[in-house]
């Protein structure tokens, strides 16, 4: 749903997506207490890309670009379902 949301152009900051993002299967646990439980927001994609960032390239700078462009908007964290710790979260550390 993410994909089609960006290949249509569409809005993705505030949509509410109608499908709860899954669990990585071996990384139940520890991405569990990532998520924002039941949120169909995009804070939850968020950890998933950053998870399959970390996993495929070890050196890359995605993190390092989010957490540059959420600094320069917080006023939209809220409304995305990012949780008043994210920032202490341990897959937002690096």
């Amino acid at each position: 749903m993410v994909r089609n949301t960006c290949a249509h152009h569409s809005r993705l900051w505030n949509r509410d997506f109608k499908r709860l993002p899954k669990l990585i299967k071996n990384q139940k646990h520890s991405l569990a207490n990532q998520f924002v439980k039941n949120s169909r927001k995009i804070y939850n994609t968020l950890v998933i890309f950053l998870y399959l960032m970390d996993k495929i390239a070890p050196d890359h700078q995605w993190r390092k670009k989010m957490l540059k462009l959420l600094h320069e908007s917080p006023q939209f964290l809220a409304v995305m379902d990012f949780p008043g710790d994210w920032q202490d979260r341990k897959i937002w550390q690096n």
